[in-house]
C-alpha cells in the first residue's frame, strides 16, 4: 500500500475533501457481516491517518448487501466537517482494490474510468452533510 497521509493541517487550515473508493469481495472482510464496511474503513484509517474511524469526522457508504458475497464498492469520506461544504467536483477520489488474507488488508491503488459518475449518487459526507450544505430558499 503506497498511501500514507503525511500532511497535518495547521489550525484553521482545511484540506481538500477526500473520498476513498474500495473495491472488495465482501465475504473476504473478517468479522461480523453487518459491520464489514466499518471493519475495512477502520483498518484503512488506522494505517493512513493514525486514528480510528469516527462518525463525527468521517462517513462510510455501505452497500445494501454488505452481509452478502461478491465484489462491491465501499466509499469512505474523510474529514467531513470541512467548511465550506465542497462542490462534488472538488472532492478528490482515490480508488483502491482491496484484498484480504486472513485478517490482513492489502490496498492497491488503481483506476476506474467511471468512478466519478458512480460515486455521484452518494452525497459527500452522507445525507445530513448534503442537506446541511443546500442553500436556503
Amino acid at each position: 500500500m503506497e498511501l500514507k497521509y503525511s500532511h497535518k493541517p495547521e489550525p484553521g487550515e482545511s484540506l481538500a475533501p477526500q473520498r476513498y473508493c474500495f473495491r472488495v469481495r465482501l465475504e473476504e472482510i473478517p468479522g461480523v457481516p453487518l459491520q464489514r464496511s466499518i471493519t475495512l474503513v477502520n483498518d484503512f484509517i488506522l494505517q493512513n491517518f493514525q486514528r480510528n474511524f469516527t462518525w463525527d469526522k468521517d462517513y462510510v457508504h455501505t452497500p445494501h448487501n454488505i452481509d452478502g458475497n461478491g465484489k462491491q464498492w465501499i466509499l469512505l469520506d474523510v474529514d467531513t466537517n470541512t467548511s465550506p461544504k465542497p462542490n462534488y467536483e472538488d472532492v478528490m477520489l482515490h480508488v483502491y482494490r482491496v484484498s484480504v488474507v486472513g485478517n490482513k488488508f492489502s490496498y492497491t491503488k488503481t483506476q476506474y474510468s467511471d468512478i466519478r459518475r458512480y460515486t455521484f449518487m452518494f452525497p459527500w459526507g452522507g445525507r445530513k452533510q448534503a442537506t446541511d450544505s443546500r442553500p436556503n430558499t
